[in-house]
């Protein structure tokens, strides 16, 4: 191993609780790990001062975190005793307050740093470097460095793959951001093989995630062999279609061949003890999250729901069950800027201009995998007015449309304005709270307001992406006209108290296909369908439109999607 005498902890007399609280820190179980470290004064030098440090920054304390990180760099480069890996792990924590704050040049200087000790240390392709691999990575791609970017995310995804497999989480994540720089550089073929071959993985993973249900029912003596038979041609003609991985693979070796023939990978090798506490890696052990779909009845449409701002996919997780139930099939979409991506630097900025391709995207490989698929596009406020404007560039390969809340006109939007033009003239990319008001809006109740306990959510967000936001917004109505030839049904709360019901009528009204409905929901506030909202009556009213508006109104054209009665 590379740079093995590095890893060495200095040798010194044993500081109490520092073994205990490793073991929580470890655990993931921050809250006890600092507590040990305050009750027994474990914190008595710079590395249990840096420790302190991570321990915020993974809490969320940034400002306190970089405080003190600075006073340890100062003291350290004046140190000649001081362990070079300890240097590092200061340079990288240091980067991940100054990316988080928007100074991405200071980021990318502490960032290279770092990588320079941690690559001789551990070598190029070790779980070790990820979290700084991935920050070097997300601050060159903020720079517009694309080229250095994908170098380092080939290796990224390298070390994915053999670690975690290729239907991980992080595997995938991975991928789109490669996706992402090659088609920033122009190489759309390399794009596109990237993202057939990632999109492949995504629905492998779907099927056997899906068909672990059915399979255990078989197990346990609940099914037939006929019925799980009659599952698997349902939930394969669903997921898979006509998406063949091993192609889509092979495509891509074609052009990047280091991804499947690589030099060896090694895991983690730093030891797990008070001098070796690092940031922890996101997502190691996360599978992709399912399509919401219910193998035993047939499919009447696949709805691909987009969620609202600063929510992701999960919060639509209650929905996805309920409609399930109902025959219908739900994929929730995390957008680009929100979700796992706001986890990962490089894929954590609001970028408008990406989001519509994110869906039509979506929308074409399940009709080019499914040719009679009834695809129907669902969004909930920001995601109302994303699955608009995606609808207008993809209507003739959808069967429905479903918008709630998409209107741009807010309550205290001139107030909101004003402050995010104050805070761009001081510094474009220095985060601002946002989600806090934001919560206060969209629910009364002051439990339901706490940020942090909605899924997956995300509540700080830069003045110039607040800007990119509100341009967005703004144009949804503009755009409602080109909608012609799809069934629309839009929502809006009564009480809604973020959003004015005004916006939503207009697009209501500017929407020119004939077959669309409106519904005011007189005591809803902000969500309708997100966050376990929607009540059941609505979800009835809701299959009854896709029944009559979609289902009936297209039949299918006897692929076996629907009924799952054909073999491959």
């Amino acid at each position: 191993m590379p740079g093995g005498a590095a890893l060495a902890s200095p040798a010194s007399s044993p500081v109490p609780g520092r073994e205990e609280a490793s073991r929580f820190f470890f655990a993931g179980q921050y809250d006890p790990a600092r507590a040990i470290i305050e009750r027994t004064g474990a914190a008595s030098d710079d590395r249990a001062g840096l420790n302190l440090a991570l321990l915020d920054i993974i809490q969320g304390r940034k400002k306190s975190a970089y405080r003190a990180l600075k006073a340890i760099d100062s003291r350290l480069k004046t140190s000649t005793s001081c362990p070079v890996l300890m240097r590092a792990d200061v340079e990288a924590a240091l980067a991940e307050c100054e990316y988080d704050s928007g100074q991405i040049d200071h980021a990318l200087a502490h960032y290279e740093f770092a990588w320079s000790i941690y690559g001789r240390a551990f070598g190029p392709l070790s779980a070790d470097n990820i979290v700084c691999m991935e920050g070097l990575a997300g601050s060159l791609i903020r720079k517009r460095k694309f080229d250095e970017a994908a170098e380092l995310l080939t290796s990224i995804a390298i070390i994915d793959r053999t670690l975690y497999g290729e239907t991980s989480e992080r595997f995938y994540l991975t991928l789109r951001m490669l996706t992402a720089c090659y088609a920033a550089m122009g190489r759309s073929d390399i794009a596109d093989a990237l993202s057939g071959f990632s999109m492949a993985s995504a629905r492998y993973s779907d099927y056997q995630q899906v068909m672990a249900v059915p399979v255990k029912a078989m197990a346990e003596g609940k099914i037939s062999q006929a019925e799980l038979e009659s599952a698997d041609r349902r939930v394969r003609s669903l997921v898979l279609g006509g998406s063949d991985r091993d192609a889509a693979r092979n495509k891509l070796a074609g052009f990047l061949p280091v991804l499947f023939n690589s030099p060896p990978v090694s895991g983690h090798v730093r030891p797990r003890d008070f001098d070796n506490w690092t940031l922890p890696i996101f997502g190691e052990n996360r599978q992709m999250t399912p399509v919401s779909i219910d193998p035993f009845q047939p499919v009447r449409t696949f709805i691909i729901c987009i969620h609202g701002f600063g929510l992701s996919g999960d919060s639509y997780a209650d929905f996805g069950r309920r409609m399930a139930k109902r025959g219908h099939a739900v994929l929730a979409m995390d957008m680009l800027g929100f979700g796992d991506y706001s986890l990962k630097k490089g894929t954590d900025t609001i970028n408008t201009g990406i989001w519509l391709k994110q869906v039509v995207s979506v929308v074409d490989e399940l009709r080019r995998n499914n040719p009679g698929l009834r695809v129907v596009l669902m969004g909930e406020s920001m995601g109302g007015a994303i699955a608009l404007q995606s609808a207008a560039l993809c209507q003739d390969r959808l069967g429905g449309l479903i918008c709630s809340v998409p209107g741009g006109e807010r309550y205290g939007q001139v107030r909101e304005s004003l402050m995010v033009a104050r805070r761009f003239l001081r510094s474009k990319w220095k985060p601002i709270d946002i989600g806090t008001d934001i919560n206060k809006q969209m629910f009364l109740d002051p439990e339901k307001q706490k940020l942090e306990d909605l899924d997956n959510s995300r509540g700080m967000v830069a003045p110039e992406e607040l800007r990119r936001f509100q341009k967005f917004m703004r144009q949804s109505v503009r755009i409602a006209p080109q909608i012609e030839a799809v069934p629309s049904i839009f929502f809006q709360g009564f009480s809604d108290r973020l959003v004015k019901p005004k916006g939503t009528a207009e697009i209501y009204k500017a929407v020119k296909c004939p077959a669309k409905d409106l519904i005011i929901v007189g005591n809803q506030e902000h969500l309708i369908f997100e966050e376990g909202e929607c009540p059941e009556w609505i979800i009835d009213c809701l299959d009854g439109w896709l029944q009559n508006k979609v289902v009936a109104a297209s039949p299918p054209d006897g692929d076996g999607v629907h009924d799952g009665a054909k073999s491959d």
